[in-house]
């Protein structure tokens, strides 16, 4: 498991009784929660789904990238 890092945060009432609910319902941990709301919306659960998809290296990954652009790069050239 990774560390944890302590957040805390100021919240509307109705926010944090929504929060206390919503991790009763799910048997899950409010920090839990809040981590997993955070990831949304800093959209770090895509680059995680993104890792999960994959089976490719960082360097193959990469390559495969500058592959696309230079072959994007030959059927599209820069005009002025």
């Amino acid at each position: 498991m990774a560390k944890k890092t302590k957040l805390t945060a100021y919240v509307d009432p109705l926010v944090h009784r929504a929060l206390k609910i919503t991790a009763a319902r799910q048997g899950l941990k409010e920090s839990e929660i809040v981590e997993r709301a955070l990831k949304v919306q800093l959209g770090l659960d895509a680059v995680e789904a993104s890792h999960e998809l994959t089976t490719l290296t960082a360097d193959e990954a990469m390559q495969a990238a500058v592959d696309e652009v230079r072959a994007y790069r030959r059927t599209h050239p820069i005009t002025k």
